[in-house]
Order: C-alpha cells, then sequence, then structure tokens
C-alpha cells in the first residue's frame, strides 16, 4: 500500500488539535510542500486571540504541535503571515501559557470547566507539543528544561516511563496508565529535540539527549509484542494493541538510526510494527488500529515510512 493512498485517507479525517499538527509534520517531512503549507496556514487561520494555534479551545499545550509546521511555512514561502502565527504562538508559550513553579506548561487553560481535577494538569503527550517546538525557535534550554520537567513529575521509578498525567492542583495522578501513545509521543519529542540540538551545534547537549532517550526506548521496548505493536497501556496485556505507538516508536528507531545515535541492531525491532501496519491498511488507505482509527495512526504511518526509506 502507499504511502499516498495513507495520506489521502489522512487528509479526509477529522482532526484534534493534536493531530493537526502531527499530520502537518508528517505532510512537511514526506516533502508535500503544497499540502504542510495548507495545513500550517489553517493552523494559523484558526489561532485563538492569545496566539494559540490549530482552534485550540481549552488546550495550552497542543497547540505548539502545529507550531514546527507554521515556521516551516514561512521558511519556504517567506510570507509575514506565517511569522507572525510563529511569533503569537511563542509569545503565548513564554509570557502567558500557565505553568508550574519550574516552567512546565500545563495541559489545559484555566477557562476550562472544572471536573474532578483542577486544570492544571501535566499530560505525557505534551513531550511531543511545546518541547519539540520551542527546541525549533532556538529555545534550546527552555525546551529541554521544560522536557525534563514532564518526566520529573510523571515518572513511574519501577519501570522508567511515564504515567498518563498528573493534577498539580491538587497532587493526585489523573491517570497512573502508562499510555503506549503517551510514552511514544514523548520519545518522538526527544527525537525531534535532538535534531534541533545537533542543527544548533549543541553537540553536547545531543549528546546527552540522545542517552536519555535511548534508555527511554529501551523501557518501551520490553514491553514490545510479537507483532512490533504495544499494548494501549504497556503493562496491562487485556488492553488493545496500539499500531500507532508501535509505528511512532518504529520511526524513532529508524531516525536514531539514521542520525547515529541507536544501534543497527535496534532496526529489526523497527521492522515488526511496519509489517503489522501494512496488514492492517485497507482499501482506503485506512489503517484498521485496534485501539483507534486517527489522524495520529495514519500520520504515524506516513513519518515511519519516510525514516525507514532512508536508511
Amino acid at each position: 500500500m502507499s504511502r499516498e493512498k495513507v495520506i489521502s485517507a489522512m487528509l479526509g479525517m477529522s482532526l484534534t488539535c493534536l493531530e493537526r499538527g502531527m499530520v502537518a509534520q508528517s505532510l512537511y517531512e514526506a516533502g508535500e510542500t503544497e499540502r504542510f503549507v495548507a495545513y500550517a496556514y489553517t493552523a494559523v487561520a484558526d489561532a485563538c486571540a492569545d496566539g494559540r494555534l490549530a482552534n485550540a479551545g481549552f488546550l495550552v499545550s497542543e497547540p505548539a504541535a502545529s507550531g514546527c509546521a507554521v515556521w516551516r511555512a514561512y521558511e519556504h514561502t517567506k510570507d509575514d503571515y506565517f511569522r507572525q502565527g510563529v511569533d503569537n504562538m511563542m509569545a503565548y508559550l513564554m509570557m502567558y501559557a500557565p505553568r508550574t513553579t519550574d516552567g512546565v506548561i500545563f495541559h489545559y487553560s484555566p477557562d476550562r470547566p472544572v471536573d474532578c481535577f483542577t486544570h492544571k494538569q501535566i499530560w505525557a503527550q505534551d513531550c511531543y507539543s511545546s518541547p519539540p517546538f520551542l527546541a525549533l525557535m532556538n529555545e534550546l534550554t527552555e525546551a529541554t528544561k521544560m522536557f525534563a520537567g514532564f518526566y520529573n513529575i510523571l515518572v513511574d521509578e519501577s519501570t522508567g516511563l511515564l504515567f498518563e498525567g498528573y493534577d498539580m492542583g491538587s497532587n493526585t495522578f489523573v491517570s497512573r496508565r502508562l499510555s503506549a501513545k503517551g510514552n511514544a509521543l514523548a520519545l518522538l519529542g526527544a527525537a525531534e529535540i535532538i535534531n534541533e540540538a545537533a542543527v544548533q551545534n549543541e553537540i553536547e547537549v545531543a549528546k546527552d539527549l540522545s542517552v536519555a532517550a535511548t534508555e527511554f526506548l529501551n523501557n518501551i521496548l520490553k514491553f514490545q509484542r510479537d507483532d512490533g505493536l504495544f499494548h494501549g497501556v504497556l503493562n496491562n496485556k487485556k488492553t488493545k494493541p496500539d499500531t500507532a505507538a508501535g509505528l511512532i516508536v518504529s520511526s524513532v528507531i529508524h531516525r536514531g538510526i539514521y542520525e547515529g545515535w541507536l544501534d543497527e541492531n535496534l532496526k529489526e525491532r523497527a521492522d515488526r510494527a511496519t509489517k503489522t501496519a501494512q496488514t492492517q491498511i485497507n482499501e482506503y488507505g485506512f489503517i484498521q488500529d485496534k485501539n483507534a482509527i486517527t489522524a495520529i495512526t495514519q500520520s504515524a504511518y506516513v513519518i515511519n515510512d519516510v525514516w525507514e526509506n532512508r536508511n
């Protein structure tokens, strides 16, 4: 099944705020210039008055997932429309976004209706949102500090992985699940920061992060199924297999091998997920992920295919 068919299916799906950023990034990495620029345009068009991109609603960190594509669109077009969108998103993150005392940006805004928790929540998946965008925008120190903050708050000491969410307002866990997708997205965020550190010639930062990311990857791989996927909750075999998580981890392995910070012996672990995902693609290009058919799964397939074909 061709990458193009998976992309075509992906473009027809309804998208969440995080998915819009990941879809745009996958199109950028696949060299789909007109398409990723179009997604970047709509992310700016749907920005909130305070600068948050992509129809953020009550979300604080997730809108930044579109920031990378908006910046790439500006680099490609030199259109100030995109530059203004980036500047507004950065101003919000650096000056206005609610955060913990040590600088970790919350998942929700204070305007969100209160449920059984407060709005002061930290989610593992947000490691993919603000930190990579900040790194791309030459705020590498802020990005690495924030990523470390996520880890310190959410880490499960027994596995070295991240719990799904914590509420700083009530000092209780929103979820103590070891979400496969949440941990995979955290790993993907780390990989993007490693690349930006290398691009900015911050070699020691890139080296330190790659060592930490390699250890984190190895901790995730302890839960890999024979088919290359992961259970939706990593340590709960009763949960459905998550194709998106498998493909995200696979893409990081291929990327790490290509960039030289992962061992080539890991390629076999990545290939398992690719083969399984290929059997799940239907005639319309949709990946029949048993956990959920989402744009994250589609975009993860595209990103994985790009990096696999570079090795």
